[in-house]
């Protein structure tokens, strides 16, 4: 199937195998470039600065995809709260 369709190809004029080279790269491009329709909100920690101090951790520049796709950063700051066992939880606020 492979021969055939590659020989026919080579039987097209240069602006038809233009032209059909063009609207495939641009039906790709489309494919490749569309966002997600649904995208899962995400935290990237990974990619941003995280510092602990005392009972603070400051994560500064976290990039999040939103549902829509795209890219935000946030500071986020979570004080942290030790129990006599050694547990630890959230600070409320």
């Amino acid at each position: 199937m492979r021969v055939t369709l590659v020989s026919h190809f080579e039987q097209l004029s240069k602006s038809s195998r233009l032209a059909l080279a063009v609207s495939a790269g641009l039906g790709l491009g489309t494919v490749l470039a569309s966002p997600a329709i649904a995208a899962t909100p995400t935290p990237y920690l990974q990619d941003s600065t995280i510092v602990g101090s005392g009972g603070t951790l400051t994560a500064s520049n976290v990039p999040v995809q939103t549902s829509t796709g795209s890219i935000v950063y946030k500071d986020v700051t979570i004080q942290l709260n030790a129990a006599t066992n050694g547990n630890l939880t959230i600070a409320p606020g």
